[in-house]
């Protein structure tokens, strides 16, 4: 049987077409290569096991709403603010007020004053 890994020819027994063998793979190295594929399996599901390299743990985040000091709410964009301040958009245009439930709605809703 004749296998092609990374770029070279090999061949476990017999001769290729030309009546000499290609090359012999030599059982030590077999049973290398199978050693490090089953290492390297296990590494990648203990990384993934344990939630990836580093990767921050999105339930710790507090949720929307939650108060985070006297009179300040966490916003939808996970920012503490104090409510009934102003709120703005991506071209940080006035666009409404913090209510208490951390959104921005317009001024004199959900309990926001002009």
């Amino acid at each position: 049987m004749t296998v092609v890994t990374f770029g070279v020819v090999w061949q476990e027994s017999g001769d290729d077409a030309h009546g000499g063998p290609i090359m012999t793979i030599p059982s030590t190295a077999r049973r290398s290569a199978r050693c490090l594929l089953v290492g390297a399996a296990a590494a990648a599901t203990l990384i993934t096991g344990i939630g990836g390299l580093g990767a921050p743990d999105a339930a710790a985040a507090p949720k929307m709403g939650t108060p985070c000091g006297p009179n300040k709410v966490i916003t939808t964009i996970g920012t503490c603010a104090p409510i009934n301040s102003s709120c703005t958009g991506y071209d940080m245009m006035l666009i409404g007020r913090v209510d208490r439930t951390g959104r921005c709605v317009i001024p004199g809703m959900n309990g926001t004053t002009w």
